[in-house]
């Protein structure tokens, strides 16, 4: 399957060749069509193709594996939506974080520094960025 491919263009694709194999007089089961199916999808459906497994003998048929193939396929689409919205936000947050770093100073943080020294002015208890006299 390719990974831009829709599981309903990939049943077709392998329908498609199990009739041009029928056309030329060779015997092609629906079994094998569903079994190259599962065979040939992504690691992504590993649960789907163990879940199919538990599906009773009499119910697998290909509409059946359609069916449910792409109802995985909307549920793997949906959570790979928010996966990335919620990687958005933590991008987005952390992006705050490194942006204003140096504006957020508490008092107590200032007086934890009286060791550092300024470039600018020479003194102690600040740094270049943070200087008066520059500014």
């Amino acid at each position: 399957m390719n990974a831009n491919d829709s599981v309903v263009v990939h049943v077709a694709k392998i329908q498609n060749l199990a009739l041009q194999l029928r056309n030329l007089a060779e015997k092609v089961s629906d079994v094998a069509v569903m079994a190259k199916v599962i065979a040939s999808l992504p690691s992504k459906y590993n649960a789907f193709k163990t879940a199919w497994d538990s599906v009773p003998a009499s119910q697998q048929n290909v509409e059946t594996l359609m069916e449910h193939l792409i109802k995985e396929e909307s549920q793997l689409n949906m959570s790979d939506e928010e996966i990335g919205a919620f990687a958005v936000m933590s991008i987005n947050r952390q992006k705050v974080k490194v942006r204003y770093p140096d504006k957020i100073k508490s008092s107590q943080e200032r007086k934890t520094r009286s060791d550092v020294k300024c470039f600018y002015c020479k003194k102690h208890g600040h740094i270049a960025c943070e200087c008066q006299k520059k500014k």
